[in-house]
């Protein structure tokens, strides 16, 4: 049977786009990520056009199958969809996790800066720059028994995110306190403030906190990119 969010020729067919497509999609795609990665990385004097290049469509291609997912889960959300997306979650994590620490790839991408600088124009050096900066962060020139602890870290997060997100998600669910290992943030005051009721049939005002869990995520996301961004005097 073919996968529709395998079709990545043409825009994504979402009215054919089931929860049952979107873990064996993304375990094809990444099964073979990694095999083209260990051809690519196995090149004994790689260049711009056959590393870079390669590799950037390896992304584009697991970004057109992932972005499907996430969208429907957005906005056709559902349990099945739900339970779909997240299994991906730590598939993704993990490919991330090794992609960032790619020793091999990493070695490419400086080989690649080394021997062609001059002959790239300032966007590929940028590209390659950036790539090679994000190692740094990834943690490739930690010692090797470090890097272990950086992908705990990452799939934590990500589980605690999807915890919180299934919370809200559930229908007449209460809001509890943050577990004790959630990431702490300053109090928020805007998921905190209660909306008030109109009155309705001369009852009494009631009080009631109405936020989507889409507008949760979206609002905690913006919160942590401001409050970690470095401050500019």
């Amino acid at each position: 049977m073919n996968n529709p969010l395998l079709e990545i020729e043409s825009l994504p067919a979402f009215d054919r786009i089931a929860a049952a497509d979107a873990r064996p999609a993304l375990e094809q795609v990444l099964r073979e990520n990694r095999e083209r990665l260990a051809e690519l990385t196995s090149q004994p004097a790689p260049t711009f056009a056959s590393l870079v290049v390669p590799v950037e469509e390896l992304s584009y291609r697991l970004s057109r199958v992932w972005s499907p997912i996430g969208h429907l889960n957005a906005v056709a959300n559902s349990a099945a969809m739900r339970e779909a997306y997240n299994e991906c979650i730590p598939l993704l994590t993990a490919y991330s996790s090794e992609l960032g620490q790619n020793e091999d790839l990493q070695a490419g991408y400086a080989y690649v800066l080394r021997h062609e600088r001059d002959e790239l124009d300032p966007a590929q050096v940028k590209v390659v720059e950036n790539a090679l900066r994000d190692f740094r962060l990834a943690g490739v020139d930690l010692p090797a028994n470090a890097r272990p602890d950086i992908a705990r870290s990452c799939s934590a997060s990500h589980s605690w995110g999807r915890s919180s997100l299934k919370m809200f998600s559930t229908p007449g669910a209460p809001i509890r306190a943050a577990s004790p290992t959630a990431p702490s943030l300053p109090a928020c005051r805007e998921c905190n403030r209660p909306r008030r009721r109109r009155r309705e049939g001369g009852q009494s005002a009631g009080m009631a906190l109405q936020a989507r869990p889409a507008d949760l995520h979206d609002h905690h996301d913006q919160r942590r990119k401001r409050t970690t961004a470095p401050r500019h005097l």
